[in-house]
């Protein structure tokens, strides 16, 4: 049961990947004047992990105006998942589970950049905005926090099983 600690932080970031793909995906709300041709009209956008659309709010219609695919997100999160799930099954070979911890990491920060452009993105549609974030977006500050507690649960089994081996 050595790799418990490390297992159990990856399956926390998987939980929380798939509850921000699956759960509320929505992690802002834009509010605000959306500049078309010279004309303002209020409008809200919902940005979800998934897609995000633009509603034109000035009129009964609930069409969507604008509808941004947000597949880089969804690809990160997506990819995210798969590297805990090989993390989690690659307990013999700590190194190799070392290195992917680490990507997770790269994975995270990725996340966060892809997030933020996405943001202003649809922020650059309208004139002046507010922007309202949801508690998904927060929930984003846990996953290099469960990843950076699952290195060092790998790091502190790599030294345990050196000094093991320097008793032998």
């Amino acid at each position: 049961m050595i790799q418990r600690k490390q297992s159990l932080y990856l399956l926390i970031g998987i939980l929380s990947c798939i509850g921000f793909l699956v759960g509320n995906p929505k992690y802002a709300t834009l509010s605000g004047n959306l500049k078309e041709d010279n004309s303002f009209a209020l409008a809200n956008a919902e940005l979800k992990y998934t897609f995000t659309e633009v509603y034109d709010t000035s009129s009964n219609n609930k069409e969507s105006k604008v509808k941004v695919n947000n597949q880089y997100i969804h690809l990160t999160l997506w990819a995210l998942v798969v590297l805990s799930v090989m993390g989690i099954f690659l307990f013999k070979n700590r190194a190799l589970q070392l290195r992917l911890s680490s990507y997770l990491l790269i994975f995270d920060l990725l996340l966060f950049f892809l997030l933020y452009y996405q943001t202003n993105y649809i922020g650059s549609l309208f004139s002046n905005f507010e922007t309202q974030w949801n508690y998904n977006a927060f929930l984003g500050i846990l996953l290099p926090i469960v990843h950076i507690l699952a290195i060092r649960g790998i790091v502190h089994d790599i030294k345990l099983l050196k000094a093991v081996d320097r008793l032998r």
